[in-house]
Formats: structure tokens, C-alpha cells, sequence
């Protein structure tokens, strides 16, 4: 049975009192008659509570990010009246218009003038932004019909950009006994952070800056909570920040140290990076100053709710970004009882569609249960129209770092100058082949998986395709081949990613594990077994087959994953003998050879892909 859900940050539950400890707020009002419609005699109060705390404290600063535990001072409230049948939208913010609610203590908000529940028959819908008045933000004018846009200009100072928040647009029925609204907030901006690796060598940092960036926007509120920008700007804002202080980072030091304190957080639009760069002055060890610059252009776009912290290093004359860390800061973002957490149809999760050109879209993951359920988006995403599918994302680098091979890794980082995004297994079988030409196949120098545990240790099918390739090349491997040259949907020279290979265990092991959920997989006895391959008995139901596949539906041409009543495994590049390779096949009747292996040399298996991007 599904859990009731709450949304955090600052999604506050309806409750029936006076008073909100976390960040309750009382409005009111002077009359108590609304467009002729009497009020129910009852104030108006509205709650932005935050997770779990009894007291909210107050930002300490403009540029400090709001949390669980800290909101702004104050925000600014519309409010729509309208006829119970009448969709708000149709009309304008004649109830409240800017309203200003504040507070002195962190605890309750007031407003100078009281406001009543209007009557039966009258509902009010109200918006909401904070911080009330936020330098750079333009309203709407008043009298404006419908759901409002609002103009923002990200401020040149850093000290005056505010981490901007909206709230979800929210109806209170006139006549209720209870005039409590909750003001469920989201993040509308991207949080930006700077730290130095310990890594590095000596440097005293004075200036940090992003150059490039797009620094006008309109938000548009549509009336569902989605953060939408839109008209952006030309990129060509630059936001410096000197700092006083200087920040100075030891030679070889024993830990990775903050150049930005949260005061000093940047607060700027969600934007593609594609014109983006970052630019360091410092001083060096002989007390020479350098400024050096870094491209951003390969890093993943900045999504509205996420607090984007940049590792960076100098090696010789070089600035050098060693790593990128995303949190989920995040915009009303929906987690269950437990705090079990959500993903964004935004970000990169596993189940998003990948195209040719190396992009990406939202395939529907909300978020996994304690228990492992997987919750789906209702109804399921579907692909862009006007691009090709032509894999599946199986594991991300945010999630699954430690299960990314040490090729997929360096051959990205050399070609492209950035750390992994995420794998992807392909939509099609490439063909169905043998393994290797003869019934009696050589030596081929790979690292011999014959127990579970090896199997699932082996993530680096790039670098057990290199090996083949570079040792006896692909003429009698047509596995590899095969894999190799994959054509369906051909990746463009933009796409960014490793190309095409045959899998090892440990990859199709992930593969089947992420996307169909299946329990066994998990089981770290199972990952850790020494027994021989074939000797453990692995379960994988129906239901987990099917969710398997159901990543699939609805893209054209697709190839589920182990029909019903076909006996073609899946090859791995992974050796388990000098004879035998390692093989999956989930539709195998007997549950102890669902990892397996078949002779190289002696019948067709069916070949499917991998890449890393």
C-alpha cells in the first residue's frame, strides 16, 4: 500500500491550529465581504513548515540557500478569487496583490492588515514567491489576468542574489472552519560552490568567476509548480566574487577545502553550459599572480533546485576541474514518510531515454521505496518524436560511481576532458552470433570470471573489447564485431560517448539489476559468491522480467530482452574458461543457469551494447 506523501522543502501540512512553530504565518484582513460574497468569519493563515522541525530558523544572508532548517524573512503573496466552477487562471490577483508577509522571530509570519475565508460559493487560489521584493525580480503589473510571469535579472553582486522560491499554486474553499493554506516553496535557481583539492598545488585565491552565462530570464508559472524558464538572454553575463579574505589552499593538503563560503554561494539561472567558463585569479607559491580559465561547456546543464559544487585544481598552469558534485537541494521535491528520496524528470536517472546525438529525456523514474519498489510516473514519458532512441540509461556516475570501468572512465576524461554521466544499453541486439569463430577457440588473454563474485567485480567491457581488438583484432570474434560496429540509430560525431561494445558480466549484471528491479542481484551473497557459475540459484519472476522490459515500450523497433520460448542467451565480452564465455539468459527455465556460460565457438547468442557517455 502506497505511504501517505508529504513534499519537501517547505511543503507544509494542512493543520488546525493558530500558530506554526516551523514556519506558520498569520494573514489577515480588514473586511469581511468579498466581490458580495459574505466571509465565514474565520482569519486566514497560511503554513510554510519545513521537515521535521519544530523552528525555523531565518537565512543568515540574501546569498545563503534556504534549507529544512532556514527560510527568508519574508515573501510576497497573490491571491485569486473566483467562483467555485470558474478555473483561477481567468482572472486577476484582486484578493491579494504582493501582499507582504514578514517575521522577526523566524516563527510567525504577519502581514499588516487581516484577511478572512471568504463564503461558500467563493475559493481563493493563491501564488507565492520569497524572498518578498528580491533584488532583480520584476512582477507582474497588477490587474493582470492569470497565472504570472515574472522578469528576473540575476544581481552583479553576489551578496544581493537570492535563492529565489515559488510556491505551488494553492485553493482554499470558502466556508471551510479551518483557514489554514499550505504554501508548499520550491528552488527556482541553481546554488553554485567552489572547493579546492587537497590535491593540488599551493595557491591563494582572490577572485573566483563564471563567465558566459545566461543571466535574464522569464519565469513562467503555470499554475503546476513545474519551474519554466523561458526569453533567456544572450550568454554573455560574467559573475565575479573577490574574495576577502583570501582562500589559501596548502600544497598536497590532508583535505578538500571550501574557496566559497554558503554565504558566498552564487544563485543564478538554470542554464546550458555550452558558452560557460570558469576563471580563477591566485597567487602561486613565488608569490606571482595568475589567472587561468576552464570550459564548462561539457558539463551537465544546471537544473533549477540543485546545488552544484565544482572541485577545482591548478596542476602547472592549468585549471583543472577534478570533479562535480550534485545535490538535490531541490525544488519541491516529493519524499515519502522515511525520506526516501525523488528524482526529477529533469535529471539523469536510470530508465531515461538516450538518443543519437547523446541526449537525454525523462523515462519516468520518480523514486525508489525503502523496499525497492520503483514508482513510475503516471502516465509514462514518452520519447522526443523527432529524435532516435537508441539505448536505455542503466547506471549514473551520481548513483553508481563505483561501477563505472577504469576504461569507460580514462576515455572519456582524455577525449572529452570530463568525468562519466552514465551507461546505456542499447534498444536493439546488434545481431546473433558466436562468440568466436571455431568450435575451438585460443587463449585470449582475459581475466578468466568463472564464480559470481568475478562476474560481478567485471564493469569494463570497453577495456575487454580493446583487448581482443589490439591482441587478435575482431575477424574472428564477431561478438565483438558486432557489438563494435552497431548502427542502429548511428550515434552523430556530437554524441560524446565511448561508442558501442560488447558488455561484461558485471555490466549486464547492472543492467538487469537497475532496470528490472530483480531482487537476487542485489543479494551481496550472490555478488560475493565464490561458487562455481551456474552453482547458485538466482529467481527472477514474471513480474521482474516485465519490468525489465517495460523500459522498452513505446519505442519503436525494440528488442525486449529474453523473449518468451527463445533459447539464445546474451553474450558478455567475460571469459569463464578459455572455452566458454559468460552468458545471461533470463528466460532459461532452470533459475540456477540464469548466469551461465556457452561454448565460444559453438552456437549464436544474441549480442546487445553498451556504451558510457
Amino acid at each position: 500500500m502506497r505511504k501517505r506523501m508529504k513534499e519537501l522543502p517547505f511543503a507544509g501540512m494542512l493543520r488546525r491550529v493558530a500558530v506554526f512553530a516551523a514556519a506558520g504565518a498569520l494573514l489577515v484582513s480588514c473586511t469581511k465581504e468579498y466581490d458580495g460574497f459574505p466571509s465565514a468569519g474565520n482569519e486566514l493563515r497560511f503554513s510554510v513548515s519545513q521537515q521535521g522541525e519544530a523552528d525555523a530558523e531565518r537565512a543568515m544572508t540574501r546569498a545563503t540557500p534556504v534549507t529544512e532548517n532556514k527560510f527568508h524573512d519574508a515573501f510576497g503573496v497573490f491571491g485569486y478569487s473566483h467562483l467555485g466552477e470558474e478555473n483561477w487562471t481567468d482572472v486577476a490577483p484582486k484578493f491579494m496583490f504582493n501582499i507582504e508577509a514578514s517575521t522577526e522571530d523566524g516563527t510567525n509570519y504577519t502581514t499588516k492588515d487581516t484577511y478572512f475565508v471568504p463564503g461558500k460559493g467563493q475559493n481563493v487560489t493563491f501564488l507565492a514567491y520569497a524572498p518578498y521584493g528580491a533584488e532583480g525580480l520584476t512582477l507582474p503589473e497588477r490587474g493582470t489576468i492569470g497565472a504570472p510571469n515574472y522578469e528576473y535579472e540575476v544581481p552583479q553582486d553576489v551578496a544581493q542574489q537570492s535563492d529565489l522560491c515559488f510556491a505551488v499554486p494553492a485553493t482554499l474553499k470558502g466556508g471551510t472552519e479551518d483557514g489554514t493554506v499550505n504554501l508548499a516553496f520550491h528552488h527556482a535557481l541553481t546554488a553554485v560552490s567552489f572547493v579546492g583539492s587537497k590535491g593540488m598545488a599551493y595557491a591563494k585565491f582572490s577572485r573566483i568567476a563564471l563567465k558566459g552565462l545566461y543571466g535574464k530570464a522569464v519565469y513562467q508559472s503555470d499554475g503546476t509548480g513545474t519551474v519554466q524558464w523561458t526569453d533567456y538572454s544572450e550568454p554573455n553575463s560574467t559573475y565575479s566574487l573577490s574574495l576577502d579574505p583570501n582562500v589559501t589552499i596548502s600544497a598536497n593538503g590532508k583535505e578538500d577545502k571550501p574557496i566559497t563560503t554558503e554565504a558566498q554561494t552564487f544563485m543564478l539561472l538554470p542554464q546550458d553550459l555550452a558558452n560557460a567558463e570558469l576563471e580563477v585569479t591566485f597567487k602561486d607559491q613565488q608569490f606571482e599572480w595568475h589567472t587561468l580559465t576552464a570550459s564548462l561547456s561539457d558539463r551537465e546543464a544546471w537544473q533549477p533546485g540543485e546545488h552544484v559544487t565544482y572541485t577545482i585544481k591548478i596542476v602547472e598552469d592549468r585549471l583543472i576541474i577534478e570533479s562535480v558534485d550534485v545535490t538535490a537541494w531541490n525544488k519541491h521535491k516529493e519524499v515519502d514518510e522515511e525520506g526516501e528520496p525523488a528524482y526529477l524528470p529533469e535529471r539523469l536517472k536510470i530508465g531515461d531515454y538516450f538518443y543519437s546525438d547523446g541526449t537525454y529525456s525523462d523515462g519516468g523514474l520518480r523514486w525508489i521505496k525503502e523496499d525497492g519498489e520503483y514508482v513510475i510516473a503516471s502516465p509514462k514519458p514518452t520519447p522526443v518524436a523527432s529524435k532516435t532512441v537508441v539505448g536505455i540509461v542503466y547506471a549514473t556516475f551520481r548513483d553508481h560511481p563505483d561501477r563505472f570501468g577504469k576504461a569507460e572512465r580514462d576515455t572519456l576524461l582524455r577525449q572529452y576532458g570530463r568525468e562519466p554521466r552514465g551507461l546505456v544499453v542499447a534498444v536493439k541486439n546488434a545481431s546473433s552470433v558466436k562468440w568466436y569463430n571455431d568450435d575451438e577457440s585460443p587463449e585470449s588473454g582475459l581475466p578468466k570470471t568463472n564464480r559470481p563474485s568475478l562476474c560481478y567485480k567485471d564493469i569494463s567491457g570497453l577495456a575487454n573489447s580493446r583487448h581482443i581488438e589490439d591482441t587478435h583484432g575482431f575477424s574472428d570474434y564477431p561478438a565483438f564485431k558486432e557489438a563494435t560496429e552497431h548502427q542502429y540509430g548511428a550515434l552523430t560525431k556530437d554524441a560524446k560517448t565511448t561508442g558501442w561494445y560488447l558488455p561484461a558480466a558485471g555490466q549486464l549484471w547492472d543492467v538487469f539489476q537497475n532496470l528490472g528491479n530483480i531482487k537476487s542481484l542485489a543479494d551481496e551473497s550472490l555478488q560475493t559468491s565464490e561458487q562455481f557459475v551456474g552453482n547458485d540459484a538466482i529467481s527472477i519472476s514474471v513480474e521482474e522480467k516485465a519490468r525489465l522490459n517495460s523500459w522498452l515500450s513505446g519505442i519503436e523497433d525494440a528488442d525486449i530482452f529474453n523473449p518468451e520460448n527463445d533459447d539464445k542467451a546474451i553474450w558478455t565480452s567475460s571469459e569463464s574458461n578459455a572455452g566458454y564465455a559468460i552468458s545471461w539468459d533470463l528466460e532459461n527455465k532452470n533459475s540456477t543457469k540464469i548466469l551461465y556460460f556457452h561454448q565460444k565457438g559453438l552456437s549464436a547468442q544474441y549480442v546487445r551494447p553498451v556504451l558510457a557517455f
